[in-house]
């Protein structure tokens, strides 16, 4: 078939898995896994487990290839941890930004939102964080779906 190299594409496919279970938790290998392994939480937080089947050894492998390119888009923010979860791109690589000092550590973006939730609180913003930081953050899209 012309695959170079063969692991690397099993950990796309396995990734790939990963994605459908996020997206389509209505699948019945969904309900199975969830009900299985990861029933109180979401298929990226939950845990290897004791005495795992290869199945979901493999999937629980690949989570981390999936996750180092996830970045979360800006809806209404309610979601997004603002100093734990990675929202803003730089170099077209997710990052996370540094909790400031005197910040509570579970503060979600849409707290960084204007009152209507349409535009960023600029002021807030670079009341909070240094000036880059604050540039990308203002320059971040706010998603309206």
């Amino acid at each position: 078939m012309g695959f170079r190299d063969l692991k690397c594409f099993n950990q796309a496919l396995l990734a790939k898995q990963v994605w459908r279970l996020m997206s389509n938790p209505e699948s019945l290998a969904s309900k199975i896994l969830k009900a299985r392994y990861f029933k109180n939480t979401c298929v990226m937080e939950a845990r290897r487990g004791y005495d795992p089947s290869y199945t979901w050894r493999s999937i629980w492998g690949a989570k981390g290839l999936l996750r180092d390119g996830l970045v979360w888009r800006v809806g209404n923010g309610a979601n997004i941890r603002a100093w734990k979860d990675a929202w803003l791109v730089k170099d077209g690589k997710p990052i996370s930004v540094q909790q400031p000092n005197g910040v509570e550590e579970n503060m979600l973006v849409h707290e960084l939102l204007s009152v209507n939730g349409s535009d960023w609180d600029v002021e807030k913003v670079r009341g909070l964080v240094d000036n880059s930081t604050a540039a990308k953050i203002l320059a971040t899209p706010i998603s309206h779906h």
